[in-house]
Order: structure tokens, then C-alpha cells, then sequence
């Protein structure tokens, strides 16, 4: 676990976060932040308090979080 967590450290995770936020466009993902799902798991009221994307590849998750 030691050798995995020592790897992604060493990942420039920052390039690829720039090159996303780039490329991210206004009012991008307002849609998610209206829904009745994501307005009960920002609440607190979903029980097990995790909130799933889930798509097809390049449906734009990424861009979404």
C-alpha cells in the first residue's frame, strides 16, 4: 500500500487539474448543483453520504468535481 500511496503522490496531479479548470466553461455543471439528489447530500440527508456520478467515458464527470 506504502509503494501505491508513494506513487500517486508523485503524479502532477496540478497539470492535469489546471488543464481541466482551463477548460471549464461558466455555469458549467449548474445543473448537478439544483438537482433534489445533490441538494439532500449537501444537506446531510442521504444515509450513507456519498454522493455517485457515474456515466459513460468522457460524459464530463471530471469536469463536473
Amino acid at each position: 500500500m506504502s509503494r501505491l500511496l508513494d506513487y500517486l503522490d508523485a503524479l502532477p496531479h496540478y497539470l492535469t487539474h489546471n488543464a481541466l479548470a482551463n477548460a471549464r466553461m461558466p455555469g458549467l455543471g449548474q445543473w448537478l448543483l439544483e438537482t433534489p439528489e445533490f441538494i439532500q447530500w449537501k444537506q446531510g440527508n442521504i444515509p450513507n453520504n456519498t454522493l455517485w456520478l457515474r456515466g459513460v467515458p468522457g460524459a464530463g464527470k471530471t469536469y463536473l468535481v
